[in-house]
């Protein structure tokens, strides 16, 4: 996707139609008739290695979750067009025969940010593991969007007790770790394959490849087993399965934080028309057009 600056003078001189805006540049383009806002299918959100005896800790990691505004980071930290995630499957990616969205049916399940929680939360974790501090390291890859959000987290944390260590890395390597057991939090993401609530609920199977922390739940388990066999050929029934195991897996179990859905803000020349964008899959350039 062509971004930068030197893609910005080219779109200004009329060599492009479209340039992609960072973060950074965003408020200078923000009133303006070209830009254009999207959503992708991508949710990030904060990976736990069950391994690690404070995450094991259900308090722990519900003290994580109510340290951080998403809200906030989407507003003062992104500012790209991402939105704060309302569970782990995204919008705008899984839509029904009525034409009802997932996320409308399914409902928020993330907790919500609460700082007095994340304080009372802390102290349990504390006198539950008979210790005075929380230690952990926040893993995270070297891209600029990466390194900004993984500040605001640490930053978020740090006021509310814990001591966080960073550890950066180029994404290759990072990935490598995780699917090694080497991290404790990590910020993560994943892009659906096909648009439907399955290509993200897979993930957090007892034993999945991606199931990079190792959360297990038979109860979890047995949710998307029946989605997949008892009432797959019911489209209703399936999604309220999908739709109590994401509440599961985010809610009753903490086993992730879900942090925001990644946007894409864009200028656009107002001639050209036609593009389809997608949350699941590749966007659509079939009818795109530039009037004369």
């Amino acid at each position: 996707c062509i971004q930068g600056q030197s893609a910005i003078l080219d779109y200004e001189a009329g060599n492009l139609d479209y340039v992609k805006l960072t973060s950074e540049v965003i408020e200078d383009y923000k009133d303006r008739d070209d830009l254009v806002t999207y959503l992708s299918g991508y949710s990030w959100y904060l990976s736990f290695n069950f391994g690690n005896e404070y995450l094991a800790n259900k308090s722990v990691r519900e003290a994580i979750a109510y340290s951080i505004d998403t809200s906030a980071m989407c507003d003062s930290v992104l500012k790209d067009g991402s939105v704060a995630l309302d569970g782990f499957v995204t919008k705008q990616t899984a839509i029904n025969e009525s034409g009802e969205d997932y996320r409308d049916a399914a409902g928020k399940v993330t907790l919500s940010y609460d700082t007095d929680q994340a304080k009372e939360k802390y102290a349990d974790a504390c006198k539950e593991l008979g210790v005075d501090s929380i230690s952990l390291e926040l893993l995270y890859e070297d891209a600029d969007v990466s390194k900004n959000v993984a500040a605001y987290i640490m930053d978020a944390l740090e006021k509310t007790g814990f001591t966080i260590t960073a550890k950066c890395e180029p994404k290759k390597s990072r990935l490598q770790d995780m699917q090694n057991d080497n991290y404790d939090v990590a910020l993560h993401r994943w892009g659906p394959d096909y648009a439907d609530p399955q290509t993200y609920m897979d993930l957090f199977v007892t034993g999945a490849s991606n199931n990079y922390g190792h959360y297990e739940s038979e109860k979890y388990d047995s949710l998307i087993e029946k989605a997949l066999t008892t009432d797959a050929a019911d489209s209703t029934k399936r999604w309220e399965d999908f739709a109590e195991a994401e509440k599961v897996l985010v809610n009753e179990d903490t086993a992730i934080i879900p942090l925001y859905q990644a946007g894409n803000t864009a200028l656009q020349n107002t001639k050209l028309t036609g593009i389809q964008y997608h949350g699941a899959g590749v966007d659509n350039y079939r009818h795109m057009k530039l009037a004369a």
